[in-house]
């Protein structure tokens, strides 16, 4: 069974079900060890880096990322 299949299922429960999932997934992060966190933040970080060198992405200044990051927020 995939994340897909699983995510597809869990949108079927009601409401009250899907938030005490919700709450049971994000619990279970916090459990990581910091060191795995920050090495999956570093890869993260190198990937993005990556895709900017090869020209994937356009680079855009921190005003602006934040102004795009308000906008998101009001909606």
């Amino acid at each position: 069974m995939t994340a897909r299949d699983i995510q597809t299922k869990a949108m079927k429960l009601p409401r009250k079900e899907r938030s005490k999932l919700a709450l049971a997934l994000i619990d279970s992060l916090d459990n990581e060890d910091p060191a795995e966190i920050e090495k999956m933040w570093l890869d993260e970080a190198e990937r993005r880096y990556r895709k900017f060198l090869a020209g994937g992405v356009k680079a855009v200044t921190a005003k602006e990322a934040i102004a795009r990051g308000r906008k998101l927020l009001q909606r």
